[in-house]
């Protein structure tokens, strides 16, 4: 007789570990509890876990410490956010940045920012207004675990307000040369006029000042004579600088007062030194204080 032979075991089942462990996150505004567990029997199974076990589930611990700040540039802002890897020496292979306005997200693909690959991220162009952010920051290892996270958020932020709000001009080459390109935080977009002297770019500031430093990143295009001039309403205008015989493409800063309190600042063109419209890749206003 036969000795029967005992059933092979099944290597493709999923085993899960449910221990949690929670951690408070230290943020600019806010911090919150997260918990991380083992991931869900549903999840896609690791192509190679360390024991040899495909489907094998290990808790991911959650990230140390998420630090959120602001910075901003005159018309742009930007979060920065940075984490400790989580503790027990676990290789990480990227991490899941989750980000949305309303506190109470759920953490989903539409709310993915990136999938970034060291602990920091920087969430960019988020324009001039005010406004607050939640964020949430998932690990996931070596062998494709997954930590697991609860509903709150893990961190919070309040931008300021960028101080250049909005920007005109008297034409543009065209769309792809638009006047808003001076106040988009990039050096590599700029605006472009039509091709004769008289042309001017305006930039509005959040509230009104009465001193401040202005900056004019000119692009190989600039102006050879332009005036400088300030106005409270964008209406009645004051002349605080007048340059003549500019010879290069540098960037040309000014400290600007004594013209009483004013909320616009516009560069109106004299005299092209070149064949092309005036272009500018950045109009930036700063407040003195």
């Amino acid at each position: 007789m036969e000795t029967p032979q005992q059933a092979p075991r099944d290597e493709g089942t999923t085993r899960r570990l449910f221990s949690k462990r929670a951690v408070t996150a230290v943020a600019a505004s806010a911090g919150a509890a997260v918990a991380f567990g083992a991931a869900p029997a549903s999840a896609a199974p690791a192509a190679a876990a360390p024991h040899g076990k495909a489907n094998y589930r290990k808790p991911v611990g959650p990230v140390c410490e998420l630090r959120a700040e602001t910075t901003a540039t005159p018309a742009l802002q930007s979060v920065q956010l940075e984490w400790d890897p989580p503790a027990g020496g676990r290789v990480i292979d990227h991490y899941l940045v989750h980000g949305s306005q309303e506190q109470g997200f759920t953490a989903d693909a539409g709310t993915l920012l990136t999938k970034a690959p060291t602990s920091d991220f920087t969430h960019t162009g988020l324009g001039p207004q005010a406004q607050t952010w939640h964020y949430r920051v998932v690990a996931v290892d070596a062998a494709g675990n997954i930590g697991s996270i609860d509903t709150a958020p893990l961190a919070s932020v309040t931008t300021a307000g960028a101080f250049v709000v909005a920007a005109t001009a008297s034409s543009q080459y065209s769309p792809a040369y638009a006047p808003h390109l001076v106040v988009d935080g990039s050096k590599n977009t700029r605006w472009a006029a039509a091709y004769t002297d008289d042309e001017w770019i305006q930039v509005e500031l959040a509230r009104p000042i009465t001193s401040g430093r202005v900056e004019l990143h000119w692009q190989g295009a600039y102006a050879r004579d332009y005036d400088l001039l300030v106005s409270p309403d964008g209406e009645s205008w004051t002349t605080v600088r007048s340059v003549r015989g500019k010879s290069d493409d540098s960037v040309d800063e000014f400290a600007v007062s004594g013209a009483g309190e004013f909320r616009y600042v516009r560069m109106h063109g004299v005299t092209r030194a070149t064949k092309w419209g005036y272009s500018i890749w950045e109009f930036w206003v700063r407040p003195s204080s």
